[in-house]
């Protein structure tokens, strides 16, 4: 609260509304101020607007002489400036970053499409053991509830990689981020730039080349189609090709290819070509989906940065699950609170987001202070909802012998906003107040 004096150099302070301030000063209106007088949090201190002295509460220690921006919240009997802080370094580098991160796809699509790779069989030997090693570290529900071997996965989700590399340089294999950095070099090194881009006229350019001096081995000439035509574009193509859909001056080269290679080389070397072209798409494919998991890591340790300052630790990462031949995604979000005070302990927040086919998006929030928990799970599905509040009893047992103080254990039904990139504010006792 701000009282405000009209104050002579040679009387006593004392306090007093400024006739007219409504018409002086506008809700909304920023004001210039200098402290005649400092002090602590809630000492009382002078401030200087224009020519006039005002005495008042701060909320925050000032120094006298400084320069500070009042913003007027309200007015009447008992007017409001609220302190406009100047930014932190870290506030003006996220607002500059922010519009540079943008939303990147979880792995989903990665581990799909290595394990059609790995069942296709058309890899480069050196490519599978890796693919294959990263589909062994994928984990059960059995690992996951284990504190200790959750532990080490979050560790090795990828967004600690560049700490754990600081601390010992010797790369972690385990580490999810690792390995698809060291799958992305060596696809890279069988397909330079396979998936990465798609310029028609480019590629028209270099076929008509082709025709006029055909000396690239095929193995070449897939490669270079790989990597000026993006795999999803070259798969249309062929269809088009086949269904002699050909009006487009992209799929009329690639059909004058094709029938140049059979004519002057024969079905079985066209059969060939056409084989390379496509493990081209699948290498390129893979690759993208590589690079888009690698992306989603980075933005996943980036996101923390453009937070706002209610956290003393945010943490955004994703899980792979392998559950019943199948493999599933849980998000997860670990926030630690402030400290409101030095004797007050400072809370923790967990939200994780999981969608099993069988049951449906799922959410559950947790809110652990001390020793209390408060926990609510919410689903979309009436069956699923059933489920999870016949073993919520169970789950209330385990968490009492943990030596947990359960202060609430709901599961309720409802629609599952995506997973937040942002501070939640939200505590779970109020949930559904």
């Amino acid at each position: 609260m701000v009282n405000i004096p009209i104050i002579p150099s040679v009387t006593e302070i004392h306090t007093e509304l400024l006739p007219g301030i409504d018409k002086a000063w506008k809700v909304g209106q920023v004001l210039n101020a200098t402290v005649e007088r400092g002090g602590e949090n809630l000492d009382k201190i002078l401030l200087r607007i224009g020519h006039q002295v005002m005495e008042s509460k701060t909320p925050l220690p000032l120094k006298t002489g400084e320069q500070i921006k009042l913003l007027v919240k309200t007015l009447g009997d008992t007017p409001l400036l609220n302190i406009i802080t100047p930014p932190t370094t870290a506030q003006i580098a996220a607002s500059h970053l922010r519009p540079f991160i943008s939303a990147q796809a979880d792995w989903r699509p990665l581990i799909e499409q290595m394990i059609k790779i790995l069942g296709d069989n058309r890899l480069p030997a050196n490519t599978r053991p890796l693919l294959q090693q990263f589909l062994q570290h994928i984990p059960s529900p059995e690992q996951l509830s284990q504190p200790q071997t959750l532990k080490q996965f979050i560790q090795h989700s990828g967004i600690m990689l560049e700490p754990n590399l600081a601390k010992n340089p010797a790369q972690p294999t385990a580490d999810f981020k690792a390995q698809l950095q060291q799958l992305d070099t060596l696809l890279r090194n069988v397909s330079p730039v396979a998936g990465l881009t798609s310029h028609n006229e480019q590629a028209i350019r270099f076929i008509e080349n082709y025709l006029r001096n055909p000396q690239l081995p095929l193995l070449r000439l897939a490669q270079e189609l790989g990597a000026l035509i993006k795999p999803a574009d070259m798969r249309q193509l062929i269809s088009a090709i086949e269904l002699q859909k050909i009006d487009t001056p992209l799929t009329t080269a690639i059909m004058q290819l094709f029938s140049h290679v059979q004519k002057n080389q024969g079905t079985a070397t066209l059969e060939q070509l056409l084989k390379l072209v496509n493990d081209q798409n699948t290498l390129g494919e893979l690759k993208a989906a590589v690079s888009q998991s690698i992306a989603h890591i980075s933005q996943q340790q980036l996101l923390p940065l453009l937070r706002d300052a209610d956290s003393t630790l945010l943490l955004l990462f994703g899980l792979p699950l392998r559950h019943d031949n199948e493999t599933h995604w849980i998000n997860f979000r670990i926030e630690k609170e402030k400290e409101s005070t030095q004797q007050t302990e400072a809370g923790w927040q967990v939200t994780l987001n999981f969608n099993i086919n069988s049951l449906g998006p799922l959410q559950a929030s947790l809110h652990l202070k001390g020793k209390q928990l408060s926990t609510l799970f919410r689903a979309t599905q009436s069956n699923t909802l059933e489920k999870i509040r016949s073993y919520l009893p169970m789950l209330e047992r385990a968490l009492q012998r943990a030596g947990i103080e359960v202060i609430k254990l709901e599961a309720v039904q409802g629609k599952i906003e995506a997973p937040q990139t942002v501070m939640s504010n939200v505590h779970l006792l109020d949930e559904q107040a």
